[in-house]
């Protein structure tokens, strides 16, 4: 075996290098998720750095940003809106959680709130465009970009509070982007053996339909998917060749393609050509989405891919449900997103004890449990008083009254917190944590249409 000379590989990079920086110079804005550029006077096509096109260097703006929210969140107080604003932001009413969106400019990391005002006659959003503090900016029209989503919606696939796989990623793309308009389409597992989940899509195009966004949140099922798409070495980014799939024929249409990077346990993560979701992001012409970690501000534990070889983009993939007055809240953005799937979880939700501290509940049972010892021995001490028959009767039954009632505050005390659960030192409900890049992906999809829609305007 002939060994690689070390310098010709010095060389050929030093000169890949040079071509590189030739076409960025020449051309300052590279478009493409796989730019490549070519050299004037010999027409040969370059292979560009991954980030070097506008589009990606938005995704890795779009990635800070998210690393850093989910570290630090967002503050939220509206100290300059308008009476009349502030009740619009703050209120977790569904009418009022789904005519509103937060938007983060990627090009300078500043958040603005977006307030529905109404529609015009051909269709566009009328929003109130408001800072950071709610100070109104300006009023402006949204053109809505359209997002296809492929998924599951069959009800025998419900899971999530009732929802199906789709409901909840279309509830987590509409709450990051409102003002959009989405397009259902159902799937079943037949589809990702058969690999025609797309079918639906590219022939709703063909009908002359308009599509600008696919977000998927789905794996392939093809079990010799590996075997029939070979590795394209020494192209690391494109592995799979397009034959198996329609994402070109998306692509070729305008359509931007926008899959979850896929979910694995660690010992996984080696055998990436074996994990569906990945297999998928890995083409040409798509874009994957893998989990950050709303606890550790890093990438999820679960999340497939874990750099950006084989996924562009990264946004949180992990929320504990919460309960609000109007129903439950999935995706962790304030306000409510669906109605209340049963009677228990709006008792539930009345518990006085949610959010309450753990410790002052703890000093208010012990109080309650000291003033109980306290009044049983002063109903024994009257045993030991010179008093009248009448009067011994008459203050037993007045502390046995105040004993019961403190007994039954206790209860109560008990009952409430035993329905409850102890978060971050605080009492919650145990509702079961919401995990995958199947919803990282429709809110990179939500916010990047958010982020077309508001060009030119802020």
């Amino acid at each position: 075996m002939k060994v690689p000379d070390i310098k010709q590989i010095i060389n050929a990079a030093q000169e890949l290098a040079q071509k590189r920086a030739r076409i960025l110079q020449t051309n300052p804005e590279i478009h493409g998720i796989n730019p490549k550029g070519i050299i004037e006077e010999t027409g040969e096509v370059v292979e560009l750095p991954r980030f070097s096109s506008i589009e990606m260097q938005t995704a890795q703006k779009m990635n800070r940003i998210a690393l850093r929210q989910a570290k630090t969140g967002i503050q939220r107080t509206f100290t300059k809106a308008t009476p009349e604003d502030y009740a619009r932001l703050t209120s977790t009413r569904i009418k009022d959680t789904y005519a509103r969106a937060e938007w983060t400019n990627p090009k300078d990391g500043k958040v603005y709130h977006l307030l529905k005002q109404g529609e015009t006659e051909d269709g566009k959003v009328i929003v109130r465009i408001l800072d950071a503090d709610g100070v109104f900016v300006k009023e402006a029209e949204l053109t809505p970009k359209v997002i296809a989503i492929p998924d599951f919606f069959e009800d025998f696939n419900k899971g999530c509070f009732g929802l199906s796989h789709g409901d909840v990623v279309m509830t987590f793309a509409r709450r990051h982007n409102p003002f959009a308009r989405y397009v259902p389409f159902k799937i079943n597992y037949n589809n990702l053996y058969t690999n025609t989940e797309l079918r639906e899509v590219i022939d709703y195009i063909n009908k002359g339909n308009h599509v600008d966004y696919l977000s998927g949140s789905f794996s392939t099922l093809s079990s010799d998917i590996t075997r029939k798409t070979p590795l394209m070495l020494p192209d690391r980014y494109r592995k799979f060749s397009p034959e198996l799939f329609d994402y070109q024929d998306l692509s070729d249409k305008g359509v931007r393609v926008i899959l979850s990077g896929g979910n694995a346990k660690p010992e996984e993560f080696a055998d990436i050509a074996n994990i569906g979701s990945t297999n998928l992001a890995s083409h040409a012409h798509v874009e994957g989405v893998g989990s950050l970690s709303s606890k550790t501000g890093k990438v999820s534990e679960f999340s497939a891919s874990r750099n950006s070889e084989l996924t562009q983009h990264y946004e949180v993939g992990e929320v504990t449900p919460t309960l609000t007055e109007y129903g439950i809240n999935i995706t962790g953005l304030p306000g409510t997103d669906i109605p209340y799937s049963s009677n228990r979880l709006k008792e539930l939700s009345q518990n006085p004890l949610i959010g309450k501290p753990v410790d002052k509940v703890k000093a208010l049972q012990a109080k309650i449990e000291a003033r109980i010892k306290e009044l049983e021995r002063e109903k024994m001490d009257l045993y030991t008083k010179r008093l009248s028959f009448t009067e011994l009767t008459a203050k037993t039954q007045k502390l046995n009254q105040a004993i019961h009632i403190n007994m039954q505050r206790k209860k109560k005390l008990l009952d409430f917190s035993y329905q409850l659960i102890q978060k971050d030192g605080k009492y919650a409900v145990a509702l079961q944590e919401i995990t995958g890049t199947s919803i990282s992906a429709p809110t990179r999809v939500a916010k990047l249409a958010l982020n077309d829609m508001m060009e030119g305007i802020i």
